[in-house]
């Protein structure tokens, strides 16, 4: 079987998140044994339970008390013989074999994209589904995954040091901050090299050069469509999931796409997209319309 050297970091992510299941998994079976054994007969067998004498936790198997002990001990016994990383239990260094093996067990029904864990099945599900069942409690946003949740609660913690003097936003760095300066100075200090056309940031002049060099790196996972810019495939996404983030605080109505939502407000707000003309302006233009076109013809040598 070929070995594949290069750890990448959404694998390890999975690894991380799928011992953290097996952990759950295990914990799981413990409370359930407890509950079974509820009676004043049953509590004398819990007793007889092997239980740790460090910190008194109980397991329904001695084999778990075992696995149990080497957090205390700090023994990792097991090595992976490609990237000698070590671990505590036979079933994790099974589970990491899968980075350097490549195998991916785990298939999509949908799409037949493979996995090397379930966890990583579970989330990728969720780009079918829409669901997004990890909230921030702070201001109600949701996430597909538990690690986007954590990198967003950041935004709550973190001070934030640097306010725009145009508006009431504030930011954790100076770097951020003049990169926001620039929507209210209308700078773009970044040209295209090909057509001259410039941009307020590096990142948005890099998607820009997407379309001279005829390249879409950003391919959607469910129809193998490719875009040239990250925005655009979120938005392509929502025609699979049927999402739609973007409530009129009117009227209830959702939409896929902000553009949308800005142009259905001016129902609301009675406006009008373009200026009207007067009917008046319209019958003094119409004649000259309605006259054919005349090119003039160059005299003769």
């Amino acid at each position: 079987m070929e070995i594949k050297e290069e750890t990448k970091p959404e694998q390890i992510k999975e690894e991380l998140e799928e011992l953290e299941t097996v952990q759950v998994k295990q914990e799981e079976e413990e409370e359930l044994y407890k509950e079974e054994l509820s009676t004043e007969k049953e509590h004398q067998k819990i007793q007889k339970v092997p239980s740790c004498k460090i910190c008194g936790k109980r397991f329904i198997q001695q084999r778990y008390l075992a696995d149990h002990m080497i957090i205390h001990t700090g023994a990792k016994p097991f090595q992976c013989g490609t990237c000698g990383k070590r671990f505590t239990r036979k079933t994790t260094l099974n589970f990491h074999m899968r980075i350097h093996t490549g195998e991916k067990p785990y298939t999509c029904e949908v799409c037949s994209k493979s996995f090397s864990y379930s966890s990583g099945l579970v989330r990728h599900m969720r780009i079918h589904t829409g669901e997004r069942p990890f909230l921030c409690q702070t201001c109600g946003k949701s996430f597909a995954d538990r690690g986007s949740l954590s990198t967003h609660i950041k935004v709550h913690q973190v001070e934030k040091l640097f306010p725009c003097r145009s508006c009431d936003k504030s930011f954790r760095n100076s770097r951020d901050l003049v990169r926001h300066s620039r929507l209210h100075t209308g700078e773009k200090p970044f040209s295209c090299g090909f057509c001259g056309k410039s941009y307020p940031s590096r990142g948005s002049l890099k998607t820009h050069s997407y379309v001279h060099m005829h390249q879409k790196p950003f391919v959607c996972e469910l129809c193998a469509k490719t875009f040239t810019n990250r925005t655009n495939l979120v938005r392509h996404r929502r025609t699979h999931t049927g999402e739609k983030p973007f409530l009129c605080t009117t009227c209830g109505k959702s939409y896929t796409d902000n553009r949308n939502l800005k142009s259905h407000s001016r129902v609301h707000l009675q406006e009008k997209p373009y200026p009207s003309v007067p009917v008046s302006h319209l019958r003094k233009m119409l004649p000259s319309l309605t006259q054919p076109c005349v090119t003039q013809q160059s005299s003769p040598d």
